[in-house]
C-alpha cells in the first residue's frame, strides 16, 4: 500500500469494518494527510461520500475528525477501528501496542495485536433516563418491547429499545422521521439478546444522515455498559449488527467494572481494505 497520493492530491483509502470480508461490515473512508482541509470541505466530502462516517487524519496521524453526511461528532468507533488499522498497515503507527488519538471527545487509546485487530477504548459510560415504553415501540414499528427503553452513551447519546428476540429484531420497520425528533439523542437501537454470548443490534441514525448503520461501535460499547449496569456479569459480548442490510457486521466489546457498575469499556475488529483512490487538489481550494 502506498502512503503518498501520486498527483499531490490527497490519499483516500475505503475500508469495511468489523468485517473480515470485503463487502460486509460498515465502509469507512479514511483521508489521510487532512491538515489543509476547512470544516466546510470536510463536510461536503463526507456528504459526497454517502458513507456513515468519513474519517479525517491530521497532525502526522496524532488526531481524528469524524464526520457524518450530515455534521461533525466527536467520536464514534468504526472510523478510530478503521484508522487505526489503516495506519498500521501503512507503517505510520505501530501495528502491535497502543497509540493514543486525539479526537472531539478527548484522547482515545488504541490498542493494536499481531492478528490485526485494533481495540479502542471508550469514554466512561454514562446512563440516561428512560423513554416511554410505548412511543419508542411505535418508533420500531412493533406492538412491544421486552424491556424499558433507556438512553446510555460512551461516546454520544442513544436510546436502546430491547426487542423480544430476533425474529422481532428483523421486523422492526422504523419511522426515522419520528425517530430523528427524539430529543437528547442521537439514534435509536433495537436490540436483544442471541446466547451464547452474542447479542444483536440494528441502529437508526436519520438525524445524521444514517437510516441504518451496518455496524455502530460507540453503540455496541454503550449497549454492552448498559446489559451490565442492568445487571448483566462484566466480560466479553459479540455484538453482531447490519445482516438486515446485507451487510454481517462483527464487534467485539470487553466491559469491566461489576454488574450495576460497568467501566473500562472496549471496542474493537477486523477491518478489509476495499480500494485506494487520490482526492484531485483542486478539491482542495
Amino acid at each position: 500500500m502506498s502512503a503518498v497520493a501520486p498527483t499531490g492530491g490527497l490519499h483516500v483509502l475505503w475500508l469495511d469494518v468489523f468485517a473480515d470480508r470485503p463487502f460486509e461490515g460498515n465502509p469507512l473512508a479514511v483521508v489521510l494527510d487532512a491538515d489543509a482541509l476547512d470544516d466546510h470541505t470536510m463536510g461536503s466530502l463526507a456528504a459526497e461520500l454517502g458513507l456513515s462516517e468519513t474519517v479525517f487524519v491530521l497532525e502526522a496521524g496524532a488526531r481524528l475528525r469524524i464526520f457524518t453526511p450530515r455534521a461533525e461528532i466527536p467520536l464514534a468507533g468504526h472510523p478510530v477501528v478503521g484508522a487505526a488499522l489503516a495506519l498500521a498497515r501503512l507503517g505510520r503507527i505501530p501495528s502491535e501496542g497502543r497509540t493514543v488519538f486525539a479526537t472531539g471527545a478527548g484522547d482515545v487509546p488504541v490498542d493494536m495485536t499481531p492478528g490485526g485487530e485494533a481495540t479502542m477504548t471508550q469514554p466512561e459510560p454514562l446512563l440516561g433516563p428512560e423513554l416511554d415504553r410505548g412511543r419508542t415501540a411505535a418508533l420500531l414499528g412493533l406492538d412491544a418491547l421486552a424491556g424499558a427503553p433507556q438512553v446510555c452513551r460512551t461516546a454520544l447519546p442513544q436510546a436502546f429499545a430491547e426487542v423480544e428476540d430476533r425474529a422481532a429484531l428483523a421486523r422492526a420497520s422504523p419511522d426515522l422521521e419520528g425517530i430523528a425528533a427524539l430529543e437528547g439523542v442521537v439514534g435509536l437501537a433495537a436490540w436483544c439478546e442471541d446466547p451464547p454470548g452474542v447479542v444483536a443490534q440494528r441502529f437508526f441514525a436519520p438525524l445524521l444522515g444514517v437510516p441504518e448503520d451496518p455496524a455502530t461501535g460507540s453503540a455496541a460499547g454503550a449497549l454492552g455498559a448498559l446489559r451490565v449496569y442492568r445487571g448483566a456479569a462484566p466480560g466479553r459480548v459479540t455484538i453482531a449488527q447490519g445482516a438486515e442490510v446485507g451487510r454481517p457486521s462483527t464487534i467485539a466489546v470487553e466491559v469491566g467494572g461489576a454488574p450495576g457498575s460497568p467501566g473500562n469499556v472496549r471496542v474493537g475488529g477486523h477491518a478489509v481494505l476495499v480500494l485506494e483512490a487520490v482526492l484531485d487538489r483542486g478539491v482542495m481550494g
